[in-house]
């Protein structure tokens, strides 16, 4: 194992020192010189894990600045001690100690000199989330994190028969439509690249490998699915010494494998830029720069400037590519420029006083920021630490991200002006037309009286349409602001007894009922929040469609039912309206609730093609959803659900 000298390498540059510790986290940088691996440069974080400052730990035995590490001690050295052996990150889990609740994961990461050999162990620590100890036993404790993990599938194999049973979650991962599969079905469903290492592990298993158990996973894709990642963990049952069956859970981890994937991509990410980073200062404190480009975030190294005692502007001392990019320019042309000559704007914002009053007080800050001088329009948060006399200022831009927030609320705004001008349209309209409509009915009844005695057949059929088409038209302008009114709600919801409503309803239509010869039957119904006048309208609007679209020569029947059921976790009251009318075809379900839709035409069956359109307002302003099934001479049932 080659180790190189610590003391000949460039890390103590206070820039670089200023560096490491700035970075956000629980980040340490030690010496590779066992068994006292010495502190080169901490992170705040971390120090204020052992109740510290950076000064305090800075060049001190890593062990004698944490020394209570509990059973972790050992675990750590021998971390070390491996990461720089294989050349190769090292990770383990600390498990709490001393009072602790979490567990963390511990990362040792080698970093190389230009002769290939190890110079420093960058370690650093994260929480482990989910991972915490309280009073329940290990084992309470690793059930309840295996129910939060996810969903569980159950199989048992006969190996008797040869045959799969699983259970219903586990038939949809691999795409079968029965519970009881033969064995020569099972296997080809499993990815190729991971099928013969999945037969071995379970040849191996019956054989009494392992006692006879496995832990696998692998990958299965679905006629129709994605694929999806499977941990399987089963136990083979013998009798007599001899298999007989198997039987064990599955559990579909995919989300936690492609987290993983990407940790590791990130680790793999952040790992390569700080050995890139290592490398550079390794040669010479000139490289400084490069280092600091490896970061893909905008970060400042400044240095304060006063007069009268006071602040009056910054320095830089360091900047990376993705900050100067802000000026258009490259860190060597702003290098020991005053930031107000870059950017004079930011005497006006947080970017200058906060980061003053980070140097003058000592303490660290972070905050965002709208950064719209200087030509930029920019959503910032910055965090700013004092080391020495310099300030380091980091950058996170989620400017993208916050345009997208602002353009979607521009688009609701927008889209909820448009549907008030819309309704207060309809709603204007409708009043505007009636007065007409009524003066034409009017003066169209004088004129048929007047003349009544010398008009021929024709001309008192052309009377007839006239008001025919003055009634039809009535109706559409009544409807349409009826409409409106739905969408004019009260301010206030109030608990409405849907029977009672229902019985207003049924003494309104009560005369249309008997015309009929109508059967109408109405189980329970619940009470709900809602608006009482718009809910009467829809029952009525219901019960009216489904006496109007009757078969001939059939008793109209309407059946009213409701029931209390879960959707989506969330309690729901389910209201059926079923009729044994004319029905309708299931490709129309959605288009008869559209505006003046009509699948017959209006000599057929009267009405203006609104009533259904109000019944799904109503129901969307309460918050609920409203779907049709039909079957053409048999009847349609609408099924509405308003929330608890």
């Amino acid at each position: 194992m080659a180790v190189s000298d610590p003391a000949t390498n460039p890390v103590n540059s206070l820039n670089v020192v200023a560096l490491i510790e700035a970075i956000p986290g629980n980040n340490i940088l030690v010496r590779a010189d066992p068994p006292a691996y010495t502190v080169a440069a901490v992170s705040s974080a971390y120090a204020r894990l052992a109740g510290k400052t950076t000064a305090d730990i800075r060049d001190s035995s890593f062990f004698d600045s944490f020394p209570a590490q509990g059973d972790s001690t050992n675990d750590l050295r021998a971390s070390f001690g491996k990461a720089i052996e294989e050349k190769e990150p090292n990770e383990i889990v600390l498990h709490p100690h001393n009072g602790d609740t979490a567990y963390r994961k511990a990362t040792s990461t080698p970093l190389l000199n230009e002769h290939g050999d190890v110079s420093f162990v960058l370690h650093s620590i994260s929480d482990v989330p989910g991972l915490a100890m309280n009073e329940l036993s290990e084992r309470e404790q690793t059930l309840e994190l295996a129910m939060e993990i996810g969903e569980l599938g159950i199989y048992r194999i006969d190996l008797e028969t040869d045959t799969a049973h699983y259970s219903q979650r586990v038939m949809d991962w691999f795409g079968f439509d029965r519970r009881q599969v033969p064995l020569t079905e099972v296997f080809p469903q499993i990815h190729e690249n991971d099928r013969a290492r999945v037969e071995q592990a379970f040849r191996g298993s019956l054989l009494g490998e392992q006692g006879g158990r496995h832990d696998l996973t692998y990958r299965v894709a679905g006629p129709d699915a994605p694929v999806r990642y499977l941990r399987s963990l089963g136990q083979v049952q013998l009798h007599e010494g001899r298999p007989v069956s198997v039987s064990g859970m599955i559990q579909d981890v995919t989300e936690q494998v492609q987290t993983q994937q990407r940790i590791e991509e990130m680790v793999a990410d952040r790992t390569r830029e700080l050995r890139e980073a290592h490398e550079s200062l390794s040669r010479a404190n000139d490289k400084q720069q490069e280092i600091i480009n490896v970061f893909h975030t905008p970060l400042q190294v400044l240095e304060p400037l006063f007069e009268n005692g006071a602040i009056v502007d910054f320095r830089y001392k360091l900047t990376n590519k993705a900050y100067a990019a802000y000026a258009d320019t490259t860190p060597d042309k702003i290098q020991d420029k005053r930031v107000g000559e870059v950017f004079p704007g930011y005497f006006q914002t947080d970017s200058f006083t906060k980061v003053a009053r980070t140097f003058e007080t000592g303490i660290s800050d972070t905050w965002e920021i709208h950064y719209d001088l200087d030509g930029l329009d920019l959503y910032n948060e910055m965090s700013a630490t004092r080391m020495g006399g310099e300030v380091v200022v980091h950058f996170t831009d989620f400017t993208k991200l916050k345009n997208l927030q602002l353009d979607l609320m521009r688009k609701i705004e927008e889209l909820e002006r448009s549907n008030q001008h819309l309704e207060e349209f309809a709603h204007a309209a409708s009043h505007d037309l009636k007065e007409p409509i009524r003066k034409i009915q009017v003066f169209t009844a004088l004129l048929k009286d007047q003349l009544s005695s010398r008009l021929q057949e024709t001309e008192l059929q052309t009377f007839n349409r006239i008001e025919n088409a003055t009634s039809r038209m009535g109706l559409l302008v009544d409807d349409l602001l009826l409409y409106s009114h739905v969408s004019q709600h009260p301010l206030e919801m109030e608990l409405v007894d849907l029977n009672k409503k229902l019985q207003r309803v049924l003494e309104d239509l009560e005369l249309y009922i008997a015309e009929k010869g109508a059967e109408i039957n109405i189980g329970p119904l619940p009470e709900v929040r809602g608006y009482r006048r718009q809910l009467q309208q829809m029952f009525q609007n219901l019960i009216s469609n489904a006496l109007k679209y009757s078969r001939e020569g059939v008793r109209p029947r309407v059946d009213i039912s409701a029931r209390l059921e879960a959707i989506d976790g969330q309690p729901c009251h389910i209201i059926e309206v079923r009729d044994n009318g004319i029905g309708f075809e299931q490709k129309y379900a959605d288009k008869i609730f559209q505006m003046f839709a009509r699948l017959h035409g209006k000599h057929e069956y009267s009405g203006t093609g609104i009533g259904l359109s109000i019944v799904k307002k109503v129901v969307e302003t309460h918050g609920g959803k409203i779907s049709a099934t039909g079957v053409p001479g048999v009847g349609a049932v609408f099924t509405i659900h308003l929330p608890v």
